[in-house]
């Protein structure tokens, strides 16, 4: 749950981002030459979900983009091409990872 909007994951608005990972997912999919309801049935989803997902009006968890990118022969960034943002917009949000500078390695639990 966001500690910003008190929202878990799935229930966040789509994005953007999710609309182009969705298209993406499609593209993978066709291209792999499977129906909605072999890769439904391989992910553990049914047709609507995966519907969904490909229409960007749903979320994909990190874990389903996992288990997609196994299933189509593919890796997750594949799913993200070089859109460069994770995060509400082009490029505009400051959680977006081309924005965010590298996070120091600490040395161990409990060590700044």
């Amino acid at each position: 749950m966001s500690r910003l909007t008190g929202l878990g994951p799935s229930q966040r608005p789509a994005t953007s981002a999710d609309s182009q990972v969705g298209s993406r997912l499609r593209a993978r999919r066709r291209r792999a030459g499977l129906s909605r309801q072999e890769l439904a049935d391989a992910l553990g989803t049914n047709v609507r979900q995966l519907r969904d997902y490909e229409d960007g009006t749903v979320r994909v968890s990190a874990a389903m983009l996992a288990r997609a990118a196994t299933v189509l022969g593919s890796t997750v960034l594949e799913f993200f091409g070089d859109v460069g943002m994770v995060g509400h917009g082009a490029g505009t949000d400051e959680h977006t990872p081309r924005h965010r500078p590298p996070l120091p390695l600490s040395g161990g639990p409990g060590r700044a």
